[in-house]
């Protein structure tokens, strides 16, 4: 969640950037706290998979959770078409498209994303990964730590990804974007 939290944040810095929006001003910091959220809110799907499973460790289901919806760009399209169209807001539109988009992205460099659902629901990722996650269950810290440990290791370009982001959206916000 830090790394796609922090990639939104990065993506409505762009945003607003490019709607030549005064940095300084309250409003501007709330939209570029909108692409954080934005930019983690398609994970909102685990919780769908935590009830499913009612356990908060990936039990390793047969379906990820990035099948459901929220892991789809027509979903963020709509979302963003009403979004942007209840406050008449290009900015809002664009921020709450292209941070899920950034999310998206990240996930499907070595996990797999629908990108054309509804359309098709072959599932697409940049670099084939040498495996998918299987850990055995476990408690939950012990779950969350292994998992972790997993995911450097099996998944390292993406984590660094999401860590390089988190790095530069710490130095923005220190610097006061």
């Amino acid at each position: 969640p830090p790394g796609h939290a922090s990639a939104g944040y990065i993506v409505a810095l762009g945003v607003v950037s490019f709607f030549h929006l005064p940095l300084n001003d309250p409003h501007t910091h709330a939209l570029l706290w909108l692409g954080s959220l934005f930019g983690a809110l398609p994970d909102i799907d685990m919780f769908f998979a935590f009830f499913r499973t009612r356990s908060w460790v990936i039990q390793n289901d047969k379906q990820s959770h990035r099948a459901y919806v929220t892991h789809t760009p027509i979903f963020w399209l709509c979302i963003a078409v009403l979004l942007g169209g209840w406050t008449h807001s290009l900015v809002i539109f664009f921020i709450t498209l292209c941070a899920p988009l950034s999310h998206l992205f990240l996930d499907s460099i070595q996990d797999e994303i629908r990108w054309l659902w509804p359309w098709s629901k072959k599932a697409f990722r940049i670099i084939l990964s040498k495996e998918d996650l299987a850990l055995p269950k476990e408690h939950f810290f012990g779950y969350w730590v292994k998992f972790m440990l997993w995911y450097l290791k099996k998944r390292t370009l993406t984590a660094v990804l999401e860590g390089v982001f988190v790095l530069v959206c710490v130095a923005l916000v220190g610097f006061g974007s």
